[in-house]
């Protein structure tokens, strides 16, 4: 406390609206006011590169993309320079700001046996009972498995993905199938 703000203090109490000082306008400007079209586009390139929850437990959508990924897409696809375009750092603060925050996805656990399974092998067998009685049938075996990373396994286990609204909540059965 000193002369100076018991002054501004009475020119307030006198005028009844506070003093304004010239602190709005000083600093640094943000990223948006220099490039308008900044978040559009991070938006943009985040809602092309999407996945679904691989528990389908939620309707969260996934984004594996990092800022630096981000940064060079915006280089490369929306005509961005290098002096114009803000820093990986200040992107990150951006994705923050969008919410799209990294998220630890959770690891994707099968049921031991599903409600459906006896419908869902009752009708493989049908179809190889039926495709074995016709002769120009010509059978092959598939191994398609492959090695993906799910979970906490892959990216370290996070991605970035848009916060839900707190009040929604949607639940999903995980394994609906119908035949």
């Amino acid at each position: 406390w000193d002369r100076k703000t018991i002054r501004k203090g009475q020119q307030e109490r006198d005028a009844g609206e506070p003093a304004l000082d010239g602190r709005c306008r000083s600093g640094r400007k943000k990223a948006e006011e220099h490039c308008p079209r900044l978040l559009d586009d991070i938006v943009d390139i985040l809602d092309t590169t999407g996945q679904t929850d691989p528990t389908f437990r939620s309707t969260r959508i996934y984004t594996p993309i990092t800022a630096r990924e981000v940064r060079r897409r915006l280089l490369e696809q929306k005509g961005y320079t290098d002096g114009q375009l803000i820093g990986e750092r200040s992107l990150r603060t951006k994705l923050n700001m969008l919410s799209y925050r990294p998220q630890r996805i959770r690891k994707c656990k099968p049921h031991k046996r599903l409600p459906e399974t006896d419908a869902i092998f009752e009708e493989i067998h049908r179809v190889n009972a039926q495709s074995d009685e016709q002769p120009g049938v010509l059978r092959l075996s598939l191994d398609t498995k492959a090695t993906v990373k799910v979970g906490p396994f892959s990216r370290g286990g996070k991605s970035r993905c848009p916060q839900p609204a707190p009040s929604v909540r949607i639940d999903v059965h995980p394994y609906k199938m119908e035949f």
